[in-house]
């Protein structure tokens, strides 16, 4: 709690009560204090807290939840007039605490965003904080006067013992799910997955990225409602949520639990009323239609005919007359399947009408036209089917690509279409192809923005590129521009070049050498490896990158251009797991599958040593300054020193139970650290046989990497 902002519109105290109680109180009227009263866990029968039911500064209304379980509450909103808690779910206790902190408008409505706080964990006797002086200052710079406190006594701050939290800095990574890019109308931002979190970043600045964090598992899908105002995503797994965000707040509006499987698809209604989420063939599939504005379900369809891969609303349903009524239509597509729907919103009612067709087709995506008279449904085979939303029937096949059709986009100017070949096109009206351009790989999904004269477009290589639209009078092109870069698979490891802070390199399990550029996260080398199975290790100096990989070889590359500078065959057998390039970089150490370390000079790649005692595969190496001595480790148990000069061992020590999986030394280098299927981290002096210090519990799994920053 030491390290909390003074620029906070409230100050939280949080102390020891034995209670079986958990409070939320309001303290002051324009300016509020809280106060969070923690229990001991064993004894915490039942909780409850108070939270306003509107926005409205004038609000009196509350309501009480009673809480019977622990669980996280996703964040604490204090507001000037109001304080409002937004648990993840209504019937779950807090056993952590965030809260982000916005200033309230004239009207009631959320203004921009002032603070939003670390994740704080609610442990039994916790003692007090409270708000430093220069708070009074911040407020009355924002026109708010601080009252005086209520008299409550004082405590000591959180011990240091809380749960520490490192600030995520940046996250370089796309999640190349069906339909993963969106374009914020607002122009400012584009939103993609990265893994289990949904990243909002900025066009103009590399560095301004917003996390939003609430899965479990791996984000499969996202959809953006068409202000940009909602923002939902589903997730992979048993237990897969579908999450509602509120874009402007950055928070959870709601977590959607229905479905027991993954989430294949979602899709918002035109008018942001309704969200509609298709679970993964294991959940059934099932599909289910949300209010918007409740989180409660409107409809569902217990059991899909076929696995569905897209949705797509089409407004309000029309007429005989084409005249728009009250019920919502929308499409679902996949493998043979491809199906118009209307919902009456009033009573739940669905309808579902297959489309006339003799094509056998798996559709990939689908869209209305922006008149609602035309659905386009790209297809595995390439080709994009156009069927008359009146007459229910296909009205015609356009070839457009080879390796399928991945995404359509139906806009005013026309139809866009990704490819899996790379190719992203341009369809007039009549469906006559007028341009193209090339990416680098399949497309994943398209997004235009607001203006209809830019498209994001996501492939699934893992780059991100804006797509201009160059529409003139008797001319059409599009121009493709790189936006960032990404692996498309697993990062095996990531290096740092000695005395270099500026540039790092991955290497990933796509088969990719990337050098990045810290300062705006490019990527100014990049090596692509053919039929070398795949990579395990990596080392980067300012002149080489030396990977190794299970097909045996060792392999350099040049740091600067990228190009295969040589390669040692068949250095071990069943594979290379563990590199270290020397300081003075005439020689490599490297590990093998049979538990073998070796030597090589680097000039003339000849074997200088071979080093023999672990029974199993030697997972990481560790050399000394002096360039004599290397520590090794392997699943075996086993720690050995080497003395390179003679050849030898000089230190053996055997971890209780369980591999090791990594070894650093400490920056004195007086102390060996390691870490592994133990789950704990250990630190070694080499003169003594058991460990000097253990840190148990480190991690939930197996740890398999550790790093010494250079000042511990």
């Amino acid at each position: 709690m030491d390290g909390l902002p003074s620029d906070l519109l409230a100050t939280a105290l949080l102390f020891a009560d034995h209670a079986a109680l958990l409070r939320l109180e309001t303290v002051c009227r324009r300016v509020r204090s809280t106060i969070v009263r923690d229990t001991d866990a064993a004894s915490l029968a039942c909780a409850a807290l108070s939270s306003a039911s509107t926005w409205s500064h004038t609000t009196t209304d509350y309501l009480d939840y009673t809480l019977g379980e622990n669980a996280l509450v996703s964040s604490v909103q204090i507001e000037p007039y109001r304080v409002f808690w937004y648990p993840g779910s209504p019937t779950y206790s807090p056993k952590q605490l965030s809260f982000a902190l916005y200033e309230l408008q004239d009207d009631g409505e959320i203004g921009p965003l002032i603070y939003e706080s670390m994740v704080f964990s609610i442990v039994k006797n916790m003692t007090g904080y409270e708000g430093p002086p220069s708070m009074d200052r911040k407020l009355e710079s924002r026109g708010l006067t601080m009252p005086a406190q209520e008299s409550y006594q004082r405590r000591d701050r959180l011990p240091q013992s809380s749960s520490p939290v490192i600030e995520l800095e940046h996250t370089i990574g796309f999640s190349a799910v069906p339909n993963a890019i969106h374009y914020h109308p607002s122009g400012r931002d584009y939103v993609y997955p990265a893994g289990g979190s949904v990243l909002l970043t900025s066009f103009q600045d590399a560095h301004s990225q917003l996390f939003l964090r609430g899965h479990l598992g791996h984000v499969s899908c996202i959809a953006m409602s068409r202000s940009g105002r909602l923002l939902a995503s589903g997730e992979r797994g048993r237990s897969a949520d579908v999450l509602v965000w509120d874009y402007a707040a950055r928070r959870l509006l709601f977590r959607l639990s229905e479905h027991d499987a993954g989430i294949a698809a979602l899709a918002f209604s035109d008018d942001e009323r309704l969200l509609c989420s298709v679970g993964s063939p294991e959940d059934g599939p099932r599909l289910y239609v949300w209010d918007a504005q409740t989180g409660n379900i409107c409809a569902t369809h217990q059991k899909m005919a076929n696995i569905v891969t897209a949705i797509a609303f089409g407004g309000m349903a029309r007429d005989v007359k084409r005249r728009d009524t009250i019920n919502y239509q929308f499409a679902t597509v996949g493998h043979r399947l491809l199906l118009l729907w209307v919902l009456n919103p009033a009573t739940g009612e669905l309808m579902q009408n297959k489309i006339e067709q003799t094509l056998v087709r798996d559709y990939t995506s689908v869209q209305f036209s922006p008149d609602r008279e035309t659905l386009v449904a790209g297809s595995s085979s390439g080709d994009f089917c156009v069927v008359g939303v009146k007459t229910r029937q296909l009205l015609k096949t356009v070839p457009a690509c080879s390796c399928g059709v991945n995404a359509v986009l139906y806009f005013d100017g026309g139809l866009l279409v990704g490819g899996g070949d790379g190719s992203v096109l341009h369809f007039d009206h009549n469906f006559v192809d007028t341009c193209h351009v090339a990416l680098d790989s399949g497309v994943a999904g398209l997004a235009l923005n607001a203006e209809q004269t830019e498209v994001v477009a996501g492939t699934q290589a893992g780059s991100i590129y804006a797509v201009r639209l160059a529409f003139g009078a008797s001319q059409r092109s599009l121009q493709a521009n790189l936006l960032s870069e990404n692996h498309s698979s697993a990062v095996v490891q990531v290096a740092y070049a000695a005395g270099v802070s500026d540039r790092f390199a991955t290497i990933s399990r796509d088969c990719t050498i990337r050098v990045w550029d810290a300062s705006d996260y490019s990527v100014v080398t990049r090596c692509v490896v053919n039929n070398a199975g795949a990579p395990t290790c990596l080392q980067f100096s300012l002149d080489v990158l030396l990977s190794g990989w299970t097909d045996g070889s060792i392999r350099s590359h040049g740091s600067d251009w990228g190009e295969l500078a040589w390669s040692i065959d068949n250095a071990h057998t069943g594979g290379v797991t563990a590199l270290v390039l020397s300081h003075n970089q005439r020689f490599i150490v490297s590990a093998g599958v049979g538990g073998e370390v070796r030597v090589w000079d680097i000039r003339k790649r000849d074997l200088v040593s071979h080093l023999k005692e672990h029974s199993m595969a030697v997972t990481h190496l560790a050399l000394y300054r002096d360039d004599l001595h290397v520590i090794s480790c392997s699943r075996d148990r086993s720690l050995l020193c080497w003395d390179l000069r003679n050849e030898r061992r000089i230190s053996s020590h055997i971890q209780r139970m369980g591999g090791i999986n990594t070894v650093a030394l400490s920056a004195d280098q007086h102390l060996v650290l390691s870490a592994g299927q133990e789950k704990r981290i250990s630190y070694w002096d080499l003169r003594i046989d058991t460990p000097v210090t253990v840190i148990q519990k480190a991690h939930d799994e197996e740890a398999t990497c550790i790093a010494v920053a250079h000042n511990l």
